[in-house]
């Protein structure tokens, strides 16, 4: 009797040997217009390599787009920020009274599991989950390398072996002792941080701050 990782095995090579075809999304779009059934089964037998048609993309900085994944059929989505700061996860309009964002700062345990994304840097020990937007997405801080910042890629890939995500103890000491200074500035929140520059082991910068103690939601 094969065990269940031999049959698992099996399963991946024979996946593997299947021939790849690429399709459009237009063409996937008109299947299912016309509830083509029996074309889709069809499709089972290969592995698809999906195209986007060039009058079905929207360029990112398109002012006339506002971008939202409340509604969404994509099993997965990544939007990585093109600088440094937080404002990627604030939406790109003058005002949206409707926005949430919860924040989490004790969940330094989670792992970034985007196996089919492209993040454009190694994520070992650089990854950080602060919370959820309304739409129930995941926001996460990622501790970029220089090289990445200067716009050089060293062509790394989510797929390729890497290292335990979760941030590492000294760059977790930084960046939330950095959330509560600012934190503490917004008056009538009652949040404080004792020092600017504490000691980055876990119990100096638990002691010397409240935020850790919290969920917070902020709303614009």
């Amino acid at each position: 009797m094969r065990s269940v990782q031999t049959v698992n095995v099996l399963y991946q090579e024979e996946y593997a040997a299947t021939r790849r075809v690429s399709v459009r999304l237009s063409t996937l779009r008109s299947e299912y217009e016309k509830k083509d059934r029996v074309r889709a089964i069809k499709r089972l037998r290969y592995r698809s390599r999906l195209q986007i048609d060039e009058d079905l993309l929207v360029p990112l900085n398109d002012p006339t787009h506002v971008f939202s994944c409340e509604c969404s059929y994509l099993d997965f989505v990544l939007i990585v920020g093109s600088r440094l700061g937080l404002d990627l996860f604030m939406p790109n309009v003058t005002v949206d009274y409707s926005f949430k964002a919860t924040f989490d700062f004790k969940h330094r345990i989670k792992e970034f599991h985007a196996k089919y994304g492209k993040l454009g840097f190694n994520p070992s020990g650089a990854m950080w989950w602060i919370g959820e937007l309304p739409s129930s997405e995941s926001m996460w801080i990622g501790m970029a390398p220089k090289s990445y910042l200067s716009g050089s890629d060293d062509g790394f890939r989510m797929a390729d072996n890497h290292g335990d995500t979760r941030l590492n103890t000294k760059h977790y000491g930084m960046i939330v002792t950095f959330m509560a200074i600012c934190l503490s500035q917004l008056p009538g929140l009652h949040y404080y941080c004792l020092q600017s520059y504490p000691d980055l082991d876990d119990g100096s910068v638990r002691d010397n701050m409240n935020i850790l103690c919290v969920f917070l939601s902020l709303s614009r």
